[in-house]
């Protein structure tokens, strides 16, 4: 499935909804961005989660300073909050992600990590399938519906994709 999602050259962007219930989440993250790099793909990891780190001072004037380049096929940004800095007046943030491409030329994937209300503020106008995360317990699921039904509500996005976050030995699983 990576193959065929990823085999044009074009930039591709990757919604990732942002789950507070999941925990280890950062290598589910970091798995992903393992597979796109044995696909020849350089992966930037916009982390706007809630739980994220604040980007630095100088994302208010160059995002590329800001962007860490953690692996020859993995570049990071602290990005928790930019999505609110960058709402113009229609409630979109959509700018931002010309303005990420732009601080990172390399990449040819942008894996936005983000709660569902600010992936709706950046997806505006576009045509993605949203990837959920969810652990093997209940609350977790219930978040990542509640991500769902808010990105349906707010871009009419009926596809998803759902990545399950658990134990190899999980019951639930």
């Amino acid at each position: 499935g990576l193959r065929r999602l990823f085999a044009g050259s074009a930039k591709r962007f990757v919604p990732l909804v942002s789950n507070p219930h999941v925990p280890f989440s950062g290598i589910a993250i970091e798995r992903l961005t393992a597979a796109l790099g044995l696909l020849g793909r350089h992966t930037l990891i916009v982390d706007a989660a809630d739980s994220s780190p604040l980007p630095g001072e100088a994302a208010a004037f160059e995002l590329a300073a800001c962007v860490e380049l953690l692996t020859p096929q993995v570049s990071y940004l602290a990005a928790r909050g930019l999505p609110m800095r960058h709402v113009n007046t229609h409630g979109s943030s959509a700018r931002l992600l010309d303005e990420l491409v732009a601080a990172a030329p390399q990449a040819d994937v942008v894996l936005v990590h983000a709660s569902a209300a600010d992936l709706a503020r950046l997806f505006t106008r576009r045509a993605v399938r949203p990837l959920l995360l969810a652990g093997d317990h209940p609350e977790s699921v219930k978040h990542a519906y509640l991500s769902l039904k808010i990105l349906v509500q707010r871009c009419r996005w009926m596809r998803s994709e759902l990545l399950l976050v658990a134990a190899p030995h999980s019951p639930r699983l």
